[in-house]
């Protein structure tokens, strides 16, 4: 069950032509049960429809009508939300498959209990969209939500899946997609899988955030938004941007997993999460690159510390909680990236934070 930007994307199969004859035609109430169409010419449209025959199809004067031998339907399996209706096995079940769940348009319930209900404790387990698919949707209760308007102003919204293709024209999400896929493969698995599959939603939107950097802000819902318009910034290269992202996805990480806040502690963990992705990156394209500088400690003593306890984190030695300890406590005057005092308000750490999330989802 997730709280999702509704958007024009959102897919529902409203007619299949044969040339410039419908052969079907749908539209549909609010909770996708099929609205029957008094379309001159045609068979009204019921539902279920069972197909087990190629539909024939006539000639049509008008072709905005429906031409059917018996039935005002193709051999479409795909209708409400794009989802696979099941009555083409039999018409006794008008079910769709939204992946996870089947869900039955007619009654506006999921036929299976929500797997994530007990963090839904005052909603039926069985409800759609929490009751209102006007503000809600649900794809398949696991996604990360790419928001964007495209180079012709057209709305955008993309549930982002592993290792998925997207070739529609728009630059902004193209790019991120494409870093969310190395972001993916080279390291990050874990900790996107586990994004992907919270109950709490990550956005990504093309907007610039605070000092034209990657910016995650979190919500009282638990989730957050990524604002990842520099992306398409001249000053933004692909080894930043991954890196940046990556560090992003880190602070949305610590906030589904209770963890979110400003703090020392997090930006540590999530500069390092960043640095050993790209580090992964930059080997599997076997191209010689000069080190992000996140590690980079000032010339002082507390910049030695730094620099070696985060060189220590990011390639996977022992004594990892010693040198966490060594690098927080020495960032404020030794890390590089605070070389202007950006985090200088930062608390070292929050009372809702202590575990060491970079052990558990370290990019291998």
């Amino acid at each position: 069950m997730k709280y999702i930007i509704l958007t024009f994307t959102h897919g529902r199969v409203r007619a299949v032509l044969d040339g410039d004859t419908v052969i079907e035609a749908n539209d549909y109430y609010t909770f996708g049960k099929r609205i029957p169409l008094p379309v001159s010419g045609a068979v009204p449209v019921t539902e279920p429809v069972e197909v087990t025959a190629p539909v024939e199809v006539t000639s049509n004067p008008n072709p905005h009508s429906v031409a059917s031998t018996g039935s005002a339907t193709s051999q479409n399996r795909w209708h409400f939300s794009g989802k696979e209706s099941q009555s083409f096995l039999s018409a006794a079940i008008p079910l769709l498959d939204f992946g996870a769940r089947m869900y039955d348009p007619l009654t506006a319930r999921w036929t299976a209990q929500d797997p994530l209900a007990e963090k839904y404790y005052a909603v039926s387990p069985y409800a759609y969209c929490l009751g209102n698919p006007i503000v809600y949707l649900d794809p398949n209760g696991k996604t990360i939500t790419i928001f964007t308007i495209d180079d012709q102003n057209n709305i955008i919204h993309l549930n982002y899946e592993p290792n998925m293709q997207y070739n529609n024209g728009d630059s902004f999400a193209t790019k991120i997609i494409d870093y969310l896929n190395s972001i993916y493969i080279n390291g990050g698995k874990d900790a996107m899988d586990c994004l992907i599959s919270a109950s709490e939603q990550i956005s990504i939107v093309n907007e610039i955030g605070k000092g034209n950097n990657y910016q995650f802000v979190g919500n009282k819902q638990g989730g957050g938004t990524i604002y990842a318009g520099s992306v398409l910034s001249q000053s933004y290269e692909q080894s930043l941007s991954v890196e940046s992202l990556s560090h992003e996805l880190f602070h949305g990480l610590q906030q589904v997993n209770g963890q979110g806040g400003a703090s020392i502690f997090n930006e540590v963990e999530a500069y390092v999460f960043g640095y050993k992705v790209l580090d992964n990156y930059h080997s599997s394209l076997d191209t010689i690159y000069q080190n992000s500088p996140s590690g980079d400690g000032n010339s002082n003593i507390e910049g030695q510390k730094y620099q070696q306890a985060f060189l220590n984190l990011a390639n996977g030695k022992d004594n990892y909680k010693e040198n966490f300890k060594i690098a927080v406590s020495n960032f404020k005057k030794g890390a590089r990236v605070n070389l202007t005092g950006l985090y200088d308000k930062f608390p070292i750490i929050k009372q809702n934070q202590g575990k060491y999330l970079l052990m558990k989802y370290y990019p291998k």
